[in-house]
């Protein structure tokens, strides 16, 4: 027998094995972590059988996994976080609500609001210095969050931060400033800082069609709109509720024509 050509014919029926191993493992993994058209569009009749209109051109054909974050609360207690707005002149009408000569603190849940009424004078070479400069007297550190701003009738700016994790928006941590020749008339929204090494999980997503169908199914009262976008961030989403740490979770952004936003759980079953 030639023993040397029988191992050349098992050599190459091991190789021919792994490859045909490889080549079903690599088909599994993308099958599992792709949407094929046929799921797209079967979920587009669906929603559009519903009142819902979406674009397939919307709906991301891949499925991924993100990470699970702690933050913490810039407001560690609502009397602590007045001292530092208010300063030691801070009087307390009840526990949700302060206020001293210039300016009205008031507290829900995360948010605060916080008002001057004949405005608070700030330096800075632009609107948006000044406010970010403001910010950091709040323990607000607004470097890697979004900036959005509107410009109103009467010549105020109307300037958004929104918070980012990892790269990704979180969409219900964000501060909102009204600010009108030279001054800041209000602060609002609530703000979370990512506590370092604090990844408590990661967690595989449901495809965007899933999730389309969740939303139609949570929201049956939504007809004769339009979806115009679709965004992976993270959120609390849990209005109402102080929390002083909290876990985020990878949400889905649904907005509509109607500039309706919705936030679905992006987190697979």
């Amino acid at each position: 027998m030639n023993w040397s050509k029988a191992k050349t014919i098992m050599i190459l029926f091991l190789l021919m094995t792994n490859i045909f191993l490889i080549t079903i493992l690599a088909d599994s993994y993308i099958k599992r972590y792709r949407v094929s058209p046929e799921i797209i569009d079967a979920a587009v009749s669906l929603l559009q059988s519903r009142g819902i209109m979406v674009s397939p051109d919307l709906i991301p054909t891949k499925i991924s996994s993100e990470k699970l974050y702690t933050v913490e609360n810039v407001i560690s207690d609502y009397e602590t976080f007045a001292s530092l707005v208010l300063g030691d002149s801070a009087i307390g009408s009840s526990e949700f609500s302060y206020s001293n000569q210039i300016s009205t603190l008031s507290f829900s849940g995360d948010n605060f609001n916080l008002d001057f009424p004949s405005g608070l004078a700030v330096n800075g070479q632009s609107p948006q210095e000044s406010v970010t400069e403001y910010l950091k007297t709040l323990n607000i550190n607004v470097s890697s969050a979004e900036l959005f701003e509107d410009y109103d009738e009467n010549g105020g700016i109307n300037i958004t931060f929104i918070q980012n994790i990892s790269g990704k928006p979180f969409f219900d941590c964000r501060v909102n400033i009204y600010y009108l020749n030279g001054k800041i008339l209000s602060v609002n929204g609530c703000w979370f800082n990512k506590v370092e090494n604090s990844v408590t999980a990661t967690s595989m997503l449901q495809s965007v069609p899933a999730t389309l169908v969740k939303f139609s199914s949570q929201n049956t009262d939504i007809t004769d709109t339009q979806i115009t976008s679709i965004k992976l961030g993270y959120a609390i989403n849990e209005k109402g509720v102080f929390h002083k740490q909290a876990t985020v979770l990878p949400v889905y952004e649904i907005t509509t024509s109607s500039n309706e936003t919705y936030y679905i759980d992006a987190r697979e079953n």
